[in-house]
């Protein structure tokens, strides 16, 4: 999602309707005690994100106006990676084993970094807004204070050997449904969103309708062709997914944000419970009443955002993944806000707390597809299945 579209106030976000975090069963917490919560710092190190072939091309230091220290490698004959350094800790954030970072062609620039999605440079006259060329107010840039997540520097302490919840999700990938891939466990047709070039653009701050978008043309595909109707395909349907006027589609008809919040400028906040609802009133709206019926819906947030996913993962099954950049508290107003992105999680790593994303960025290209992002900051979850 582009720069700062898409604040969303804290305290607008715990006090909503209820829909943008829906507390479901996936949730509820089993007993376990605080010995088995056992956490340690990361030292990442960009030795161990290369593989052979791969080497360091430039190292750049990245601002934020608050003190906290980045660190951009860039990699040929692809990839990249981002650091956050706090004291001795090291801790990856974001990147890429296939292609370059956003700053590539701004390397000879002032580049400023706000956490994943959000990626400024400033070129002496403006700043402007990397994913969409956009100029940034300066005020606006300068005045924020970054406070990173103590989750993006700690190992993940999530217990997920646990029985948290009745389902048949796997605990380890089940090899008839994952597959290998870049060092990730994959879902079997990974390969569909590591080449998916055709879906809506993200243009407005609607991340999560293109991600929802994604998700529906992938089961269309692989599990029932109803999912995209006959009527709405001629329309629709480009190459082995959808167009931009989809998107609008899904949208204008069936679109939930948090509490009715968003436009144009700001963006469109949506959540698991918006996606959830919004997918619900498309298959109400558009296909076979019996499709509806044969699709179960799970979503969670806040518990369980990196366990949850990855048993989804080990059942075939892609996520969509909604993430918060980091705090941002903005002196002029003294509000404490987040940014968020909504993208397609198709692998995950948990050795090093990542996973494997479809950004939903640059549509007609490869450039959003196999990125890495730490877990840190996922907030809510949803996948959906088709049961027959």
């Amino acid at each position: 999602m582009p720069f700062l579209k898409f604040l969303i106030t804290i305290s607008a976000l715990l006090t909503a309707s209820g829909n943008a975090c829906v507390l479901s069963d996936e949730n509820i917490e089993s007993g376990y005690n605080a010995e088995q919560l056992v956490e340690s710092l990361k030292h990442d190190t960009i030795e161990s994100f290369v593989y052979e072939g791969q080497d360091i091309v430039s190292q750049k230091n990245l601002n934020d106006y608050s003190g906290n220290e980045y660190i951009l490698y860039e990699l040929s004959p692809a990839g990249y990676a981002i650091y956050a350094k706090d004291g001795t800790s090291q801790a990856f954030i974001e990147g890429s084993k296939t292609s370059n970072s956003p700053y590539y062609p701004y390397l000879n620039y002032d580049c400023y970094y706000f956490g994943f999605g959000n990626y400024i440079y400033f070129d002496g006259f403006r700043y402007a807004d990397i994913v969409n060329n956009e100029s940034v107010d300066a005020s606006l840039i300068e005045n924020l204070q970054i406070e990173l997540p103590s989750e993006l520097f700690n190992i993940s302490n999530e217990i997920d050997d646990i029985d948290m919840y009745s389902t048949s999700f796997p605990k380890n990938p089940d090899p008839d449904e994952t597959d290998t891939y870049l060092g990730f466990t994959v879902i079997k047709n990974y390969e569909y969103f590591s080449t998916l070039k055709d879906f809506p653009r993200n243009s407005l701050g609607t991340c999560g309708i293109t991600a929802l978008c994604m998700f529906i043309s992938y089961l269309d595909e692989f599990e029932n062709d109803g999912y995209i109707p006959d009527n709405l395909e001629t329309l629709y349907k480009v190459g082995n997914g959808t167009n931009t006027a989809f998107g609008d589609y899904i949208f204008e008809n069936y679109g939930h944000t948090l509490a009715g919040l968003g436009n144009d400028n700001s963006g469109y906040p949506m959540a698991n419970g918006e996606i959830e609802n919004t997918f619900k009133d498309y298959l109400k709206g558009e296909c076979d009443s019996s499709l509806y019926k044969s699709t179960e819906f799970h979503d969670g947030c806040l518990f369980y955002t990196h366990a949850n996913p990855r048993k989804y993962i080990n059942a075939g099954h892609p996520a969509i993944l909604t993430m918060t950049s980091f705090v941002a508290e903005n002196y002029q107003d003294e509000t404490t806000k987040y940014t968020y992105h909504t993208a397609l999680a198709y692998g995950y790593n948990k050795d090093d707390d990542t996973f494997l994303i479809h950004t939903g960025w640059d549509d007609g290209s490869l450039r959003g597809t196999d990125i890495i992002i730490s877990d840190a900051t996922i907030y809510s979850y949803n996948t959906f299945l088709f049961v027959g």
